[in-house]
């Protein structure tokens, strides 16, 4: 529910506080859950700090080019991948690609997405071995 909240404040220009504390962002769900407002302000207080990141592990993409929903799943996976301790990484990840596969434009948005993700974890996360999916080394 955080990436669909997040793509609608895209959408319709809306500040993400705005899109968290409204009585009906989605249709029919009624009020966020509290996971999802958490998370919602978790990207709002350090989206300076995973545009950066996402910018950096993206090749050949700016983040203004990047579809809409890739990008809102993007901000929620390394927000929760550098922020909430409580999700595994892999979950992170696993979780962010079959969402990329279910909502994003084309067959490449889950590779687009998993690659980015992989970036990120790669050098901001590294475990023991320095590889992507240990818990290990996480902020």
């Amino acid at each position: 529910m955080a990436v669909q909240a997040l793509y609608k404040s895209e959408i319709m220009g809306w500040d993400i506080d705005e899109v968290a504390n409204a009585e009906t962002v989605i249709p029919d769900s009624g009020t966020l859950p509290e996971y999802a407002v958490e998370l919602l302000q978790e990207v709002q207080g350090n989206l300076e700090e995973i545009d950066r990141l996402i910018s950096g592990a993206s090749k050949n993409w700016t983040l203004e080019r990047m579809p809409v929903v890739d990008r809102a799943i993007l901000r929620c996976a390394v927000c929760e991948m550098l922020h909430i301790e409580d999700v595994p990484l892999r979950v992170c990840i696993n979780e962010a690609v079959e969402l990329a596969k279910e909502f994003g434009g084309e067959d490449e948005s889950a590779s687009f997405v998993n690659g980015i993700l992989g970036t990120i974890a790669r050098s901001e996360l590294p475990g023991e071995d320095g590889q992507a999916g240990s818990d290990e080394g996480r902020r």
